[in-house]
């Protein structure tokens, strides 16, 4: 949320939120007064449906200088991009990736997908999110999916290399998650296009 927020506070007029999942950002964030921020809200066609139902179920509607644009697509078809409607990529934008990148797979479908997240960001646009290690991956991909979860493939060893290699600058990391000594590691991100 931090990142968020101060993105939100110095003035971003568009969020998208990749793989949004059950994300509720735009109704308990408090935009600044006279702000009028688009968030785009995108995941799979079936996810999209279902926030839909659930937020009219309880009559929650966003915050006011927020609007939600919801995007139901597969981010592995090549033309999701024309889902958002309204996005501007000349306006810079802070593009949110919490808990998505390890279900695309390394020499597959994640090259793809970084390289249109980047290609609709205009300069000092802001990327944060989370990722995983090949170790995390290892020892939670088959509990998560028994649970009922999606397949984990991709974790990411070195977040600062991965990131430049994608055209990313000043990538920050920081670890989370775990208070002891472990091989897992669950990093948290923050890249800027340059």
């Amino acid at each position: 949320d931090e990142e968020v927020r101060k993105a939100v506070e110095g003035g971003v007029k568009q969020i998208v939120m990749v793989g949004c999942g059950g994300d509720t950002r735009a109704f308990r964030m408090t935009p600044p007064d006279g702000a009028d921020i688009k968030i785009f809200e995108v995941d799979l066609p079936e996810v999209v449906a279902h926030r839909d139902a659930v937020f009219q179920h309880h009559s929650m509607t966003p915050q006011p200088g927020f609007t939600v644009v919801r995007c139901g697509v597969d981010l592995t078809n090549p033309s999701w991009p024309d889902a958002l409607v309204s996005y501007s990529p000349s306006t810079p934008s802070l593009w949110v990736i919490e808990g998505i990148l390890k279900y695309f797979t390394h020499s597959g479908t994640l090259e793809p997908l970084m390289s249109t997240i980047h290609s609709l960001m205009s300069p000092t646009s802001i990327l944060v999110g989370d990722v995983v290690n090949t170790a995390h991956i290892e020892a939670s991909a088959k509990p998560w999916e028994a649970f009922g979860g999606g397949a984990m493939v991709s974790g990411i060893d070195d977040p600062i290399s991965f990131f430049a290699t994608h055209g990313y600058i000043d990538t920050t990391v920081r670890q989370v998650g775990y208070h002891y000594p472990t091989p897992l590691k669950w990093f948290v991100i923050t890249a800027t296009r340059p």
